[in-house]
């Protein structure tokens, strides 16, 4: 069943297009708090954060050298390069002095979050009550922001009735218990394909390859028309029971009534920070990353888990919704818009989930999930249908 649960949410997540003293410090940038695998510290009266989950909201790349211990953070021409336990950095190879020096916690670089945001042109304030740095970035191209070219890709992308999309989703699955499992890590290989047609069916085949399983595979297949669900494992579908997808309403092509405006705010609910990343002459460059909490708030509400699971009780239900909330997650999409119809060509996905199992295998257990892959959109407005499956 926790199979079963997992592919539908990946299903759905693939399609969602588009504090007293003590609690842990947050990082809001534009209004929406940023997903960290670790929590942000203060360290002499300075907010340290993990430099790859605060350069990935601002749409940088990052590098880091192991030998020297440098951090090189770079974004639309700006370089910036830090190294652990010194306190003069480079900004656009000028020498600047921070008040506190990039350090190692918890097998994370921090790096103090007003120095990095003011190099990279944001505003930084403190709100001391809620524990939070607020960051404000404003970054154009072409006179848009991210945000306006993201709704223009909606705009652009609801003239047509469907597309197809196929692409492929690499997973890395590491188990840590006090009882040995078996299998204390796993991969993934997961081809999938498929194809949307408004006002809001979905159909996806996958066959997902396992290493360390030669010669074996899983096969699914899956189909929604917005309200009920089916699915085949190979033994024949199955209804598997009322579902409301969450990408119905963040994808334009998903929904009955298409309101780029609606399904910009369904991606600010759900806690998306919207970037530029390296933007070139041809393509737009668009990174959404949504904060875990929120997004499966979002997802919880949509989804429904009594369709997916018949027969389970109130109290399963309960244990399987606080189950969710309490992963530690990342979710960022990659976009790449072309600039002269503004339609979206490939979405490159990147993702960690951090799980405690106890309550659901019963004994001290922990999962940790990495997710990466990309999924190309061709053939918008081809689909002539998308037929129901015979149950």
């Amino acid at each position: 069943m926790l199979m079963r649960l997992f592919l539908v949410l990946l299903f759905s997540l693939c399609l969602a297009l588009p504090a007293a003293a003590g609690e842990p410090v947050k990082i809001s940038i534009n209004g929406s708090l940023l997903a960290t695998d670790v929590d942000p510290v203060i360290v002499e009266g300075r907010t340290m954060v993990p430099i790859r989950a605060i350069a990935e909201g601002f749409g940088a790349d990052v590098a880091w050298n192991g030998q020297k211990k440098q951090v090189t953070i770079e974004k639309s021409g700006n370089v910036v390069i830090l190294v652990v336990n010194d306190v003069n950095a480079l900004v656009d190879d000028a020498q600047v002095q921070m008040d506190v020096t990039p350090q190692i916690v918890n097998g994370r670089t921090m790096i103090p979050a007003r120095f990095v945001s003011n190099a990279l042109g944001a505003q930084v304030d403190w709100d001391g009550i809620n524990r939070v740095v607020l960051i404000e970035k404003h970054e154009v191209d072409g006179g848009l922001t991210p945000e306006q070219v993201l709704e223009k890709s909606m705009v652009a992308t609801d003239v047509y009735e469907s597309y197809r999309f196929k692409g492929n989703i690499q997973l890395n699955m590491d188990m840590d218990s006090v009882i040995p499992l078996g299998q204390d890590s796993m991969q993934m290989q997961m081809n999938m394909e498929g194809a949307c047609k408004k006002p809001a069916t979905v159909y996806m085949k996958m066959d997902a390859v396992m290493p360390q399983m030669p010669g074996e595979s899983l096969k699914m297949e899956m189909w929604t028309d917005g309200s009920t669900f089916y699915m085949n494992d190979g033994s024949g579908w199955e209804e598997v029971g009322s579902l409301s997808l969450p990408g119905q309403q963040g994808n334009p092509l998903l929904s009955n009534q298409p309101d780029p405006a609606s399904a910009m705010k369904m991606i600010k609910e759900c806690g998306g920070i919207v970037s530029f990343t390296r933007n070139d002459e041809d393509y737009y460059r668009v990174r959404i990353i949504f904060n875990a909490e929120k997004l499966f708030e979002y997802v919880l509400s949509q989804a429904g888990f009594p369709g997916l699971a018949p027969g389970m009780t109130a109290e399963d239900l309960k244990e399987m919704s606080e189950f969710f909330k309490s992963m530690k997650i990342k979710l960022m999409y990659d976009l790449k818009i072309h600039r002269g119809d503004f339609i979206t060509e490939s979405i490159q996905i990147n993702g960690d989930m951090k799980m405690d199992m106890s309550s659901l295998a019963g004994i001290d257990a922990r999962m940790k999930v990495e997710m990466s892959g990309v999924i190309n959109l061709y053939d918008y407005g081809k689909v002539s249908a998308i037929t129901k499956p015979n149950v």
